[in-house]
């Protein structure tokens, strides 16, 4: 086994992508508490390289990650996991240009994309779980 990166805060969802890998560390509550720490990081780790970067800061409660073409698309559950603060997003790895991609969600996850389309998923009536699976053009 080769060990990527250390001292890592939670480190969550992992992708790759053309050899880099990239990882959402939740922040310092970690655990069951995730959705309470704001210092959720976006990080990668460059093909070659063994020195991971910092691609964006302040997620809160990043729960799921997937790469496609040099931009990494992630879901957020906010602050204290509550609706209305909780969004998918994505970052640019070349210039860490942040972009809301959907907001005034509750619980977002399992976020894939394709050449043209990202989706997710997201709970729209917390008593019966109901899930809806969302679609925005990349």
């Amino acid at each position: 086994m080769q060990t990527l990166a250390r001292n890592q805060v939670y480190p969550g969802a992992i992708a790759v992508d053309s050899g880099d890998v990239y990882w959402l560390n939740t922040g310092s509550q970690g655990g069951d508490d995730f959705c309470s720490s704001s210092d959720g990081t976006l990080m990668k780790l460059a093909a070659g390289t063994t020195t991971a970067v910092t691609l964006t800061t302040q997620l809160q409660g990043a729960t799921d990650l997937t790469v496609q073409g040099g931009r990494a698309y992630f879901a957020t559950w906010g602050a204290y996991c509550k609706y209305p603060s909780s969004a998918v997003g994505s970052v640019f790895e070349y210039d860490g240009a942040l972009k809301t991609r959907a907001m005034d969600l509750w619980e977002p996850d399992h976020v894939v994309v394709d050449a043209t389309t990202l989706y997710f998923e997201s709970v729209t009536d917390l008593n019966t779980r109901t899930i809806v699976i969302g679609a925005l053009p990349k």
